[in-house]
């Protein structure tokens, strides 16, 4: 409908809220029938998301007949996605329509994605996770495969189980919780969200699809994911850039590159980065890089114009691809 939308959550309080519709300019509310009565103090206008609205919906002929009139460009705003950021002041990341399509395009190429593909979703709607659980399968005929909250918490396994689930997209911490032996319907498991441990590697590897898929939410989703074919490798191998190219660079001045073999901070290129932090030029600024440095190939495409220094630092493996080491911030100089 050429619109944009910003998850919220509910837990924090209800200044929070009022922060969010107010910073984004929200104007409609979609919620469920529990928060609606808090929703409709935020906005004029709340739509519950029921089964009645459904029903509504498919009955309604002249709905059915309208063609949608908006004509959404790939610059258009697609979502905006609050996230904590380093410092615990949260920060708005607006995403476009051409990264959001363009990432999750690239994304089911990497993976060899089919429309039978039922991909569990699990993450909350505030994580970026939840654009790939979605988005991802939606877009290429998928089945996303919706728990409510009691299975969520208490028997997610037997959820699975149950609704035939064959891909989930987990944090390390929570696929530690799982067996294997208990979802035997999954056929992909992508780690993401936090380094994978080796104990973690060692549960699942080798009892189904196991992907490594990192980026931060300004890179939408993944920025670059790795599948694990060999019990020696290391849990720490995010692999190959998806959607956009991967650069090293000096972690001190980001128009040197790394020497290969040496660790640098992890800098994007494309399509796929976010366009702005919302209402803080600063922020952009001293997050991407604003003019074509000398070791970046030229393109006449602005989208290969952006780049984004994710914080993240990492090394070449022999083989090209990256191995992950940890925040650039987390690191503490020594003798200069």
């Amino acid at each position: 409908a050429g619109g944009a939308y910003v998850p919220a959550r509910v837990v924090p309080t209800f200044q929070r809220l009022q922060q969010v519709a107010s910073q984004t300019g929200a104007k409609i509310a979609l919620t469920s029938s529990i928060h609606r009565l808090l929703c409709s103090k935020l906005l004029d206008t709340v739509i519950e998301v029921s089964s009645a609205l459904d029903e509504q919906l498919n009955s309604d002929q002249d709905i059915n007949d309208i063609k949608p009139a908006a004509a959404v460009a790939s610059s258009d705003v697609a979502y905006l996605l609050f996230t904590s950021g380093s410092t615990g002041v949260p920060k708005g990341i607006i995403m476009e329509h051409g990264s959001l399509c363009t990432s999750q395009r690239d994304i089911a190429k990497r993976l060899g994605l089919r429309n039978s593909v039922r991909m569990l979703q699990f993450s909350s709607f505030v994580f970026d996770l939840s654009v790939g659980e979605i988005m991802l399968i939606l877009m290429h005929g998928g089945c996303v495969c919706i728990p409510s909250d009691h299975d969520r918490l208490n028997n997610l396994a037997k959820f699975i189980r149950d609704t035939e689930v064959s891909w989930a997209f987990l944090t390390p911490s929570f696929a530690r919780t799982l067996r294997p032996t208990d979802v035997p319907s999954l056929e992909l498991i992508l780690l993401a969200g936090e380094p994978v441990s080796q104990d973690v590697f060692d549960l699942w590897f080798g009892k189904t699809r196991l992907v490594n898929g990192w980026g931060p939410a300004e890179t939408c989703v993944f920025s670059a994911t790795h599948e694990w074919k060999s019990a020696d490798e290391s849990p720490l191998t995010i692999g190959r850039s998806v959607g956009s190219f991967a650069w090293i660079v000096d972690a001190e001045n980001p128009r040197r590159l790394a020497p290969v073999g040496c660790i640098g901070e992890i800098v994007m290129q494309g399509p796929t980065l976010l366009r702005e932090y919302l209402a803080d030029p600063a922020k952009t600024l001293s997050s991407t890089l604003t003019s074509l440095p000398n070791w970046a190939p030229r393109s006449s495409d602005r989208n290969w114009g952006r780049f984004y220094k994710t914080g993240d630092l990492g090394v070449y493996n022999p083989d090209g691809t990256i191995h992950y080491f940890g925040r650039k911030d987390t690191q503490v100089k020594i003798r200069g």
